[in-house]
């Protein structure tokens, strides 16, 4: 008989929030189970944040293999940003439309924005709305990394037109 899996939501800006979502990213519980070396019920205890596992936290091994295998740095960019630190990508974003990525990060600040305004307007900022906004803005930071190389890059190409004698004008 398989094990039914049900969990109560991870409180937002925790750790364990975090392994969750990396967890999730990688189709669930089981389909985790299946890219490391611990078993469903383990990989459920780093998630769970009773008494008994609050301290119960997932191996670095674990946290790479799931992050690669998922193509998401979920813990790694956690952690970092908890230290005030972004990770970066080396690789350069897909070369898609820069005028819907704008759009994408714009309309990612308004939501952030407006979650912000709801937060202080309720006379104080919890611990719940403190995750919440946390994420959005690690989100956030991830999406403006990207866009500041791809706007750096358009600059780059459009200088480099005006000085060879081609039409700088905005194309698009």
């Amino acid at each position: 008989m398989k094990r039914r899996q049900t969990q109560k939501p991870r409180e937002p800006g925790t750790l364990k929030k975090a392994i969750n979502d990396l967890i999730t990213a990688c189709g669930g519980f089981e389909a985790a189970h299946e890219l490391c070396r611990v078993s469903v019920g383990q990989l459920f205890n780093y998630t769970d944040p009773s008494e008994k596992n609050k301290d119960v936290y997932m191996p670095i091994d674990v946290v790479r293999a799931l992050e690669l295998a998922c193509g998401k740095p979920i813990i790694t960019s956690y952690v970092l940003a908890r230290e005030g630190y972004r990770l970066a990508s080396v690789a350069e974003p897909a070369n898609g439309d820069p005028r819907k990525l704008l759009v994408r990060v714009v309309r990612a600040a308004g939501q952030f924005c407006g979650d912000a305004v709801a937060a202080l307007g309720n006379g104080g900022l919890t611990k719940a709305e403190s995750g919440k906004l946390l994420s959005q803005a690690m989100e956030m930071s991830a999406e403006f990394g990207i866009l500041a190389r791809t706007l750096g890059r358009i600059v780059e190409t459009k200088a480099e037109a005006k000085t060879e004698g081609g039409d700088a004008s905005p194309s698009q």
